[in-house]
């Protein structure tokens, strides 16, 4: 039996996700113990090391699905790359979510946790769409190109975050918009 394709599975994992969810909202990252989540998901610690190797594995799994959720945003339904909306999306997610990205900015000594959360290899179908979008030439040139666009995006976001979010989202939007060539 396919145990990650499990309904049951996956109903779980997705409570310890809500429960993780609710704990980073409220402290710092590495103040979150398998214990607290599994306090809040109501679930014993076997059925917790059943999803997730530790915390660590849980936050690194909960940063790689958000990264999926905001790389979606860029694609539109023809398949092309809509950088405007999805840039928007993110500024929306990072506005809504500001305390709690705030409070783990503060307690980091650099951005670390963040880097990563750009940071992560596309699937085949986002890839083309982003080299095509960019007018790369290769996949030698895309890294080159994420690497830039993901220190700028974080260091921009660390910003914004840090003085307030004083500039609205769609303000920011505009502005990586401006600083891309994309206007």
């Amino acid at each position: 039996m396919n145990v990650e394709n499990n309904q049951r599975f996956q109903d779980t994992e997705e409570k310890i996700f809500c429960a993780y969810y609710k704990l980073a909202n409220s402290r710092e990252l590495n103040k979150i113990t398998v214990a607290d989540i599994c306090r809040e998901a109501k679930i014993h610690r076997t059925t917790f090391y059943g999803h997730f190797l530790d915390v660590y594995d849980l936050q690194e799994k909960v940063v790689r699905k958000q990264f999926m959720i905001l790389l979606q945003g860029f694609i539109s339904k023809d398949g092309s790359w809509d950088f405007r909306d999805g840039m928007r999306k993110q500024m929306d997610f990072y506005y809504g979510n500001k305390e709690a990205i705030k409070l783990h900015l503060e307690s980091a000594n650099r951005p670390k946790g963040y880097e990563i959360f750009f940071d992560f290899p596309m699937d085949q179908k986002y890839l083309d769409s982003y080299q095509r979008f960019f007018k790369l030439k290769n996949e030698a040139e895309v890294r080159y190109h994420q690497e830039f666009f993901n220190t700028g995006l974080t260091a921009t976001v660390r910003r914004w975050v840090l003085n307030g979010c004083k500039e609205s989202p769609e303000e920011i939007t505009d502005l990586l918009c401006r600083i891309f060539g994309l206007s």
